[in-house]
């Protein structure tokens, strides 16, 4: 027994409902050709595919940016507001009461965004430590060349522990990046309505245009060939 809220195992899900008339409405097949402007059948889905692809970028992207601005950005703009700038100030996530966020301790870890602006300061001193044995081992090579390469070991960062602090050279960088002015919620998916708004236009415009473009070039062709005879 199913209930409003509940489809069964036949039924299909609103999405797959939803994907299904998309690929139905504009990618279905498309026999129509456009001999005057030399494409031939299909080049509307080819074209209609290129528009909803940059339309899921652009969505990907709003969402990101957002998320960085406001959800990391919130981390960042924490480190500058008590001032966390400068390796002697370096503090750990505890410190910073951010120990219990999954998010910003997944973006010290792996967030490239916020990696640029803010350092690990075990981290650091890890990689000078390979640095020097990493020489000192060279140095052993070139006197054995039998020796084998040097093993490079990558620092894990310990959310638990680990110290982090902004560089003073990085300071402005993160202050601009991470600004969080004009970078709301609410701006992000009334861009997002807009662009699936152009996008849905466009994907039904698509066919027309090329046939209105193909029409065109036909009656320049045939102007052409009226002047020649």
């Amino acid at each position: 027994m199913t209930t409003p809220f509940m489809l069964s195992a036949d039924e299909p899900t609103f999405w797959q409902t939803l994907w299904d008339y998309i690929v139905n409405t504009f990618f279905s097949d498309n026999t129509a050709t456009y001999d005057n402007l030399g494409f031939g059948a299909g080049t509307a889905i080819s074209l209609r595919g290129i528009v909803f692809g940059f339309a899921i970028g652009m969505v990907i992207a709003a969402f990101a940016v957002t998320a960085d601005k406001r959800i990391l950005g919130k981390f960042v703009r924490h480190l500058l507001r008590e001032n966390v700038v400068g390796r002697e100030n370096a503090k750990t996530l505890y410190d910073l009461g951010f120990l219990t966020s999954h998010t910003v301790r997944h973006s010290v870890r792996r967030s490239v965004n916020v990696r640029r602006v803010v350092k690990c300061v075990e981290e650091e001193d890890f990689e000078a430590e390979q640095a020097r044995k990493r020489e000192e081992h060279e140095k052993k090579r070139e006197a054995d060349p039998s020796l084998p390469a040097f093993a490079s070991v990558t620092y894990r960062i310990d959310v638990e522990s680990d110290h982090f602090y902004i560089p003073e050279e990085s300071k402005y960088t993160a202050e601009a990046k991470f600004d969080k002015r004009g970078t709301t919620w609410l701006a992000c998916f009334m861009m997002i309505i807009v662009l699936l708004v152009l996008c849905s236009v466009l994907l039904v415009a698509i066919p027309y245009l090329l046939s209105l473009m193909n029409e065109l070039a036909g009656a320049f062709s045939s102007m052409g060939s009226d002047r020649i005879l």
